[in-house]
């Protein structure tokens, strides 16, 4: 940060760190690794969207993540009722939400949020418009949520969300 003297570490302590790092990438490769060999054996399924769900809470960032859980949310629209179908897409709102903690700026988890809220037959937009306000509080210059803001209005008022 700035204004701060840098500390160093010690030797331990830098080798302590490198070894998390290592423990938490085995775990990532792990996880990236399951949703694509699923994805490619076309098992589209809960577990997908769970695992996929812990890799983008601590990253969201990874557009292919979210894209697969469209993928995997498109299947389950045509198998389901539509009751149960906005219950998932509900679910995808904790979901990109509890991702945008990490990352309040990532446009990945912003186009899911907002896919989702499109994809509703009764979207939560007052709660949305809430939550984006509480966000702007945090942080006014995130861009991304003003934009996010500004479109659900625009779209409520041309009577393409509810």
């Amino acid at each position: 940060m700035h204004g701060r003297l840098k500390v160093k570490t010690s030797a331990q302590e830098q080798e302590e760190k490198r070894k998390e790092r290592e423990r938490k990438l085995k775990v990532y490769r792990a996880g990236f690794e399951a949703v694509f060999n699923k994805r490619q054996v076309g098992e589209l399924d809960g577990e997908i969207l769970q695992i996929t769900e812990q890799l983008l809470c601590g990253n969201p960032d990874i557009y292919t993540l979210w894209n697969v859980r469209r993928e995997v949310l498109k299947v389950f629209q045509d198998s389901k009722l539509n009751e149960m179908f906005e219950e998932d897409l509900k679910g995808e709102l904790r979901v990109t939400e509890a991702a945008l903690r990490s990352n309040p700026k990532s446009y990945g988890a912003w186009h899911h949020r907002m896919w989702a809220l499109e994809s509703m037959q009764n979207p939560p937009v007052t709660q949305e418009l809430l939550l984006c306000g509480k966000l702007l509080k945090a942080d006014p210059r995130n861009c991304k949520i003003l934009n996010n803001t500004i479109v659900l209005e625009v779209r409520c008022k041309r009577g393409l969300l509810a």
